[in-house]
């Protein structure tokens, strides 16, 4: 026998910190009687890449094939914005780099502005 468990509302769901991919996206909420959350993940996050300032970016080389969490760490010190790699240069999250890949990435002086900007 199942427990019937008091609704959330939305506003009660905690935040995700940090620059995690979820903060990007608006969480919903169903409107019948097995209320549940779900985000949007249809959406996603496209860069006009003909048209990107080297101001704001630059590319780094990979050597060897490793996961886009680690390139992240490597590159922002944190596993969170491997998204941002992948999304800037429209490419599948599933696969690993292979090795002697060149990666347009975000300069970090610039992060916290673009990030700023994709929240908006």
């Amino acid at each position: 026998m199942q427990v019937p468990q008091k609704p959330i509302n939305i506003s009660e769901i905690p935040q995700i910190r940090g620059n995690f991919y979820e903060n990007i996206f608006n969480v919903y909420q169903t409107q019948d009687d097995n209320m549940f959350f779900y985000y949007n993940l249809g959406k996603k996050i496209v860069f006009d890449i003909e048209n990107v300032s080297d101001e704001y970016v630059e590319y780094v080389y990979i050597d060897a094939p490793m996961p886009w969490t680690t390139i992240s760490y490597r590159l922002y010190g944190t596993i969170n914005l491997w998204w941002l790699i992948v999304s800037l240069n429209n490419l599948n999250p599933i696969d690993i780099p292979p090795a002697n890949s060149v990666f347009m990435v975000i300069k970090r002086d610039n992060l916290q502005q673009i990030l700023n900007t994709i929240n908006q």
